[in-house]
C-alpha cells in the first residue's frame, strides 16, 4: 500500500552520527500518522540496507503487564 510520506536525509548533515562509509540516510515519515515507516542507508560500498517498520496497535491487555514485585530488591 503507498503512503504519503516526509523524507529526511541526513546526507551531509553535521549533527547527525554518521558511521564510518555510510553515504546516506533516508527516513520515510508516514504523514497521516507521523510513524517512520521504512529507512534506507546508503554506503560508500554501494551496499543498502533497508529496514521496514510496523506497528501494531491495542494488542496489549491487562495480563501482559503485571504489577512489578517489589520482594525481589534490596533497598540500600
Amino acid at each position: 500500500e503507498d503512503k504519503e510520506c516526509y523524507v529526511i536525509s541526513n546526507n551531509n548533515n553535521p549533527n547527525s552520527f554518521k558511521p564510518e562509509g555510510r553515504k546516506d540516510l533516508e527516513v520515510y515519515i508516514e504523514k497521516e500518522t507521523g510513524l517512520p515507516i521504512k529507512s534506507i542507508e546508503t554506503y560508500d560500498d554501494g551496499q543498502e540496507i533497508i529496514t521496514t517498520y510496523e506497528y501494531a496497535f491495542d494488542i496489549v491487555t491487562d495480563d501482559d503487564v503485571q504489577p512489578l514485585d517489589n520482594s525481589k530488591f534490596v533497598s540500600e
